[in-house]
């Protein structure tokens, strides 16, 4: 899992050393939450997106 921001251009599954990856794709935060089929993926967004956000 990578956390990024978009600048420019297109994502591709395209090189997988290891061929797992089915599609790529720029998704936004407010997205992707309900986008991911795994629950610990879920998990591991809702921590970025608490420390991106985070207050203080």
């Amino acid at each position: 899992h990578f956390l990024m921001e978009y600048q420019s251009g297109h994502v591709t599954v395209e090189g997988d050393p290891d061929q797992e990856a089915e599609d790529a794709a720029w998704v936004p935060l407010r997205d992707l939450l309900r986008q991911l089929a795994y629950p610990n993926e879920r998990r591991i967004v809702s921590i970025a997106l608490d420390l991106l956000y985070r207050k203080g």
